[in-house]
């Protein structure tokens, strides 16, 4: 069986739309995938932004800030008629920065889970406010007290996260971690 030329051209084009498709195909599939990795990069900056960093920053100048936050760290806490020791409540946050913790876990909490969203807003409630004799008049106190126990864990959460997603972020982004 001899082709015609008309033959060889008509297998020639059909070739050539075989190789196109699957040139096509290969360029769709690359384009799906880095769409798909850039959405993940977006949804693991927000994470990191909105609450991992700020939240992992309050707490860690809570726990360590030194200042007029040591001196409330030294004042027993007043939970009924019974007081306890000043350590055992050493996460001093102001009034503005439990708030804006609120805020950001009412937001954002999505972000972390079930367990540590509802482990989170469990230890909240059961804050301690803190004001001295010279703050009696005002109508907020002005200092927030949180369990040592309790938030030490929650620090570790948001630290071991932080971590995870920014070693995450950094392999999505090419970036070689030395």
């Amino acid at each position: 069986m001899d082709l015609t030329p008309v033959d060889w051209i008509a297998v020639g084009v059909q070739i050539a739309q075989v190789v196109m498709t699957i040139g096509l195909v290969y360029f769709a599939g690359a384009t799906i995938d880095e769409a798909r990795k850039n959405r993940k990069k977006d949804t693991i900056e927000r994470m990191l932004e909105k609450i991992y960093f700020p939240m992992l920053e309050i707490l860690d100048r809570a726990r360590n800030e030194n200042g007029l936050r040591t001196m409330v760290r030294s004042w027993p806490v007043q939970i009924g008629d019974s007081e306890e020791p000043g350590n055992n409540w050493l996460y001093v946050l102001t009034s503005d920065e439990f708030e804006q913790i609120r805020e950001m876990v009412d937001r954002f909490g999505y972000y972390l889970g079930q367990t540590e969203l509802g482990r989170l807003k469990f230890d909240l409630e059961k804050y301690q406010p803190a004001r001295s004799t010279a703050d009696m008049e005002l109508e907020r106190a002005p200092w927030c007290r949180l369990s040592t126990g309790a938030f030490d864990e929650h620090w570790r959460f948001f630290k071991s996260r932080c971590e995870k997603l920014t070693s995450e972020l950094e392999q999505l982004a090419g970036i070689k971690n030395d």
